[in-house]
């Protein structure tokens, strides 16, 4: 608690400087949400809320996009080309709710093998499959209380008809064409769009559909000049070479195309009609992957007391995978008889809610909004665990098959008094059910109970809260405080896990619980020291504290299997947060800041030591990270110059071993059933570009990513763990730091809109 009142009396002063700034004395500034863009609105919103715009011009990639958020960070896995949100050092289905539109993505990946021991292994993870030239922005929301978002939400939006058609226009065309070199081909979209007046030009209808692709491969250049091809001397033996760290890097290229279809129908400012087709295509490691998503929007706002919201989605995933690949040392033409194999993600969701405006006086206002959801999620594939049991192969991580069903009902209200004190509170309950199929147990496994094989169903239920109370002291100073109880029921894959046929299932599993306090303020205000200047900043301090945190565990009884369990201790995560953003045309700069520390425990397939699993990954943020970007304009505004840098502070990887022999690693939780280590030290890394707008409608941008052609080996890189691990011909293990990241990179981009 000190330290919560620590954190406070800085942000206090912080605020109480600004205000008295060169003594001025501030008039109540009045900013309407509606006058200022995406970016700005999270500083008129008290709590820990972040946006991120994107347009067809940009070069930088979601992961360092997401990445400059504070409080949010990615996973990377070269071998999954799939976005995987990380917020606060959690990631994955029910802990981060990722949705593109509104809708939340199921998507768990599995990756290919080359059927050698600790060599380009397998890997799992949780991930949206995105094409960012169809994105507008991301907004992260942080310590929410919906349901199943443990940690928080991301939503992904993607274009619409108005971001193509011009006002005034009928047709409408938006284009990018951009290239880079160190192995960034090229990447293209082409949109086109009709929009017209209907109904005595009271409303209108449009359409647009757009086309996108793109190539990239793991070959390139690091910083200190080698590629990723290059083999290495031992520095253990200089007689010995190790290999790759990536293996055979072809399989690492990838070509995805995606298309996007939409229709919007206004036929009046009361009536909101929005459908749309998303489609994304790949082929990586040794599989090839589909997402396909059906979608309908629909709004109905007559009047205050009628402000309804419906929301149905159908979400279908399939991934295919060569026969003469394997999937964790299983060879896969011998898991289903020379065929290929595949598994198949179905995720349907329909919602409904209404929001009801009341003015009780001219000083009080009231708003709630009462609703429900309710979502199928199923895995499947043609290989059914019977089946392996069958021919011997019983035990395999691949790809668990069930069904988890969440239903949701909700009841939120906002409560503003005196334009100085507003009071947020939101309740949710949810149930939900898993179902799925449980081999028999071992004879060795005395523990494993019930010993048949069996059909589960596993149902329960919970509350989630969220209460936050702010004053709207001024525009410079709005302090908050909140507290939320959330939680989320564990996943197919957690609780059907199959390293070991029924040995490694846990009908058992209890959903994990947080209990989350947060204390900050905003600071917003237009024309501050110039006129239409824009002043944002925001400072958070949280405090988080898990229940029945879930993780796998290895077990020797008998036989050796691996089984996720509630941990039986609390685990703990606190930090603060800062972002700001000021822009007086000729100048801007947004800067974002996270600092956090955890005692969270590791799932021992975080280490790829135990049986080439890859099953979960590392998700501890670094200690502290964050952007700083700076910027200038010139002539009207049609040259802008800027600069970002990218700080990390001391990130880990799972160390590739059990930890017994002798090693420089360490271990800060003494919990922790694997040893974590530190990587070697981040540098800062510069990114510089230059945007010219030749005219309303043609904008070309350069780039040149890792200025100073830095070598370092980016945080939370799946292969940081998985592929680090080789053998001298004496058989000793050798571990490596040999995953850098892309050195020197130029990109060009050319964005046209018609």
């Amino acid at each position: 608690m000190h330290k919560t009142v620590k954190y406070a009396g800085i942000a206090l002063a912080v605020a109480t400087a600004i205000i008295n700034a060169n003594e001025l004395d501030f008039d109540k500034v009045e900013v309407s949400a509606n006058e200022i863009s995406n970016t700005q609105k999270p500083f008129a919103t008290t709590g820990a809320v972040s946006h991120r715009e994107i347009s067809s011009s940009d070069t930088q990639s979601i992961d360092s996009i997401v990445r400059g958020v504070p409080g949010a960070y990615t996973q990377i896995d070269q071998s999954q080309g799939t976005v995987s949100v990380n917020i606060r050092g959690m990631s994955g289905l029910g802990r981060v709710n990722t949705m593109i539109d509104g809708v939340t993505q199921t998507f768990f990946g599995t990756s290919a093998d080359q059927g050698g021991y600790h060599q380009g292994g397998t890997t799992n993870a949780f991930g949206a499959m995105i094409d960012q030239n169809f994105l507008v922005g991301v907004d992260i929301n942080r310590g929410i209380a919906d349901a199943n978002a443990l940690m928080g939400s991301a939503n992904f939006r993607t274009i619409g008809v108005d971001d193509v058609v011009r006002e005034g226009n009928i047709f409408g065309f938006l284009g990018k064409y951009s290239y880079g070199t160190n192995g960034i081909g090229p990447n293209y979209m082409a949109t086109i769009g009709a929009k017209t007046k209907i109904n005595n030009d009271e409303g209108s209808i449009g359409a647009i559909f757009g086309y996108s692709g793109k190539k990239t491969t793991q070959d390139y250049k690091s910083g200190d000049g080698s590629k990723t091809t290059d083999t290495r001397i031992s520095e253990y033996d200089s007689d010995e070479t190790i290999a790759p760290a990536y293996g055979d890097i072809s399989r690492l290229k990838q070509k995805p195309h995606s298309i996007l279809f939409k229709i919007q129908a206004n036929p009046n400012e009361d009536h909101a009609l929005d459908l749309q087709y998303r489609k994304y295509s790949n082929y990586l490691a040794g599989r090839d992957m589909d997402n396909q998503t059906y979608q309908v929007d629909y709004k109905f706002n007559p009047h205050e007391l009628l402000n309804l919201k419906f929301l149905a989605a159908h979400t279908l995933s399939r991934q295919t995978y060569d026969s003469s690949k394997s999937v964790s040392v299983q060879n896969i033409s011998d898991m289903t008889g020379g065929v290929n194999l595949n598994q198949k993600n179905t995720y349907d969701t329909i919602s409904l809610e209404n929001a009801f405006n009341y003015d009780i006086t001219q000083n009080l206002k009231i708003k709630q909004t009462i609703g429900a959801s309710y979502g199928l999620n199923k895995y499947t594939s043609n290989v059914s665990r019977q089946s392996l049991s069958q021919k011997g192969m019983g035990s395999t991580v691949f790809s668990p098959s069930g069904k988890q069903i969440l239903t949701n009902l909700f009841f939120n209200n906002v409560i503003n008094a005196y334009e100085l004190v507003k009071l947020e509170a939101n309740l949710n309950k949810t149930y939900y059910t898993i179902k799925g199929h449980k081999p028999e147990c071992g004879d060795s496994n005395p523990s494993c109970i019930p010993k048949q094989a069996m059909d589960i169903s596993k149902n329960g239920n919970f509350y989630n809260g969220k209460a936050v109370f702010s004053l709207l002291l001024h525009d410079l100073f709005t302090p908050y405080i909140s507290y939320a109880v959330t939680h989320r029921a564990p996943n197919v894959q957690e609780v059907f896990f199959g390293s070991d046929a029924g040995d490694s299932v846990n009908p058992y599993l209890r959903p994990e619980k947080a209990t989350t306090k947060e204390i900050g303020f905003n600071s917003m205000s237009q024309n501050l020291f110039t006129d239409n200047d824009f002043f944002g900043f925001k400072f958070n301090y949280y405090k988080t504290r898990f229940k029945d945190f879930i993780y796998d565990r290895r077990f020797d009884l008998g036989s050796t299997y691996f089984l996720y369990v509630n941990h039986d201790v609390p685990i703990n995560f606190r930090g603060y947060e800062i972002e700001l953003n000021y822009d007086m045309g000729i100048f801007y700069t947004k800067i974002s800041y996270t600092r956090q520390k955890t005692d969270q425990i590791q799932s021992e397939t975080s280490s790829s030591y135990y049986g080439n699993f890859n099953y979960t990954q590392v998700q501890d943020l670094p200690k502290y990270y964050g952007q700083a970007e700076v910027g200038a304009r010139f002539f009207d505004e049609k040259l802008q110059l800027g600069v970002i840098a990218k700080y990390t502070g001391k990130a880990k990887r799972a160390y590739p071993s059990d930890g017994s022999e002798n090693r420089d690693g360490d271990n800060d939780d003494i919990n922790s059933p694997i040893i974590l280590q530190d990587l070697p030290k981040i540098p800062t890394i510069y990114d510089l570009n230059l945007v010219y707008k030749l005219s309303k409608n043609f904008t070309i941008k350069g780039e040149v990513q890792n200025l100073f052609n830095k070598n370092y080996i980016d945080a939370l890189n799946a292969n940081n763990s998985t592929n680090q691990l080789d053998y001298n011909s004496n058989g000793d293990n050798i571990y490596l730091f040999s995953n850098s990241a892309r050195g020197r990179t130029y990109y060009v981009n050319f964005e046209y809109r018609y």
